[in-house]
């Protein structure tokens, strides 16, 4: 983070100048941003769904930011604002209509049109997920979390986490048995 740390920063969003903490935020964003959107994109349908949760997760975090207490890691908690994000929008879309979760896609990179197919299954299969399994994977395995963040993040004990994600591999697994 350009020389500073996490807690520096974090400082200087809380007390420099307005210029400092517009700095200090554009660069906890810079940090941040791709995760946060990549958790938003796989919790929407519609891209549009995943920007406004991400638009609002950045508004979240920049007004809760003075009040963050640091007793976990700074994007273990902004994961854990982005996953609430979405899942309060998720329920309003329920509310208002049947439309369903989605993945984002996989298949964008310019790959043989068979592994673009197995892409879609498993971007299928995964969407296929009951929402607690889907959330868990994807923070493990796709964001690559550790499972005491993922926890955090959830506000769910550990243990859950890994029944969770063991049973999200073993549906995948029988939902990919063919390709596998």
């Amino acid at each position: 983070m350009d020389g500073q740390t996490e807690t520096e920063l974090i400082e200087r969003f809380r007390t420099g100048s307005k210029s400092e903490r517009k700095a200090a935020f554009e660069e906890l964003y810079t940090q941040l941003g791709p995760g946060l959107a990549q958790v938003c994109r796989r919790m929407f349908h519609s891209s549009a769904d995943a920007d406004d949760a991400f638009q609002e997760t950045a508004l979240a975090i920049h007004m809760a930011l003075p009040s963050f207490r640091g007793g976990s890691r700074l994007a273990t908690w902004a994961y854990r604002i982005a996953v609430r994000t979405c899942l309060r929008g998720r329920r309003k879309q329920r509310r208002d209509s049947s439309q369903g979760l989605d993945v984002a896609p996989a298949a964008k990179l310019d790959h043989s049109s068979e592994e673009r197919e197995l892409a879609r299954r498993f971007d299928r299969a995964v969407a296929g997920l009951r929402q607690s399994y889907r959330t868990v994977f994807s923070l493990c395995c796709i964001d690559e979390l550790n499972q005491a963040d993922v926890a955090s993040i959830l506000g769910i004990p550990e243990g859950t986490v890994w029944t969770r994600l063991h049973r999200a591999r073993k549906e995948l697994a029988e939902n990919l048995r063919d390709v596998l």
